[in-house]
Order: structure tokens, then sequence, then C-alpha cells
């Protein structure tokens, strides 16, 4: 399944407004501990400017394609994407812009 994933980004042939990860989301997959993989994670999450921390965590954060704020569904897949930390902040940051401009009308 991953493959055809891959395939179809490759391509650019994903679905408008659909995350094609969405096919991978009843499959979830262990992975093995890896010391030299544990290490480049934590040198990669401080190089992101993401802090330094003692052990690694996920660079992929689940967010809401409509807020929940905004109307959107509270946690149906279709209504929920992947984004990398960075991605995820920046759009937590600009949805708190927009609920602060329209409490100050």
């Amino acid at each position: 399944m991953l493959d055809r994933v891959i395939a179809r980004l490759r391509r650019g042939s994903a679905d408008a407004g659909r995350d094609p990860s969405d096919e991978l989301t009843d499959q979830p997959v262990a992975q093995p501990v890896d010391e030299e993989g544990e290490a480049t994670a934590l040198w990669l999450i401080e190089q992101l400017g993401l802090g330094r921390r003692k052990r690694s965590c996920s660079l992929w954060q689940a967010d809401h394609r409509v807020a929940f704020s905004e109307g959107g569904a509270d946690c149906g897949q279709g209504n929920l994407r992947t984004l990398c930390l960075a991605c995820h902040r920046r759009q937590t940051r600009d949805l708190h812009h927009r609920q602060k401009a329209l409490r100050q009308g």
C-alpha cells in the first residue's frame, strides 16, 4: 500500500484536497529501535529549530484541514491530514491570528 501512495505522489496524481497518506491510517507499522536513527532524529530535530530533546519524537502531527473552531468535523479522517512539526506550528499560529482578528472585530 505504501508503494502505491508514493507512486501517486511522484506522479502528482493525488486527489485534490485529499492527503494520500489517508490510505495508510488503518495500517500501523511497528518501527524497530535504531540507535543510529535515534541519534540522527535528535540531531535533525535540533537542526530544524525544534529544541533539544533527550529522546526523539515524531516529526509529524495530525492537523484538522478545517479547524474544529471554524466548523470542521472533530476527528473524522476526511478532516485530518499529516503535517511536519514546523508546518503544523505555522498552521496553528495562523489559526490563532484569525481567531484573534475575529474577536477584535
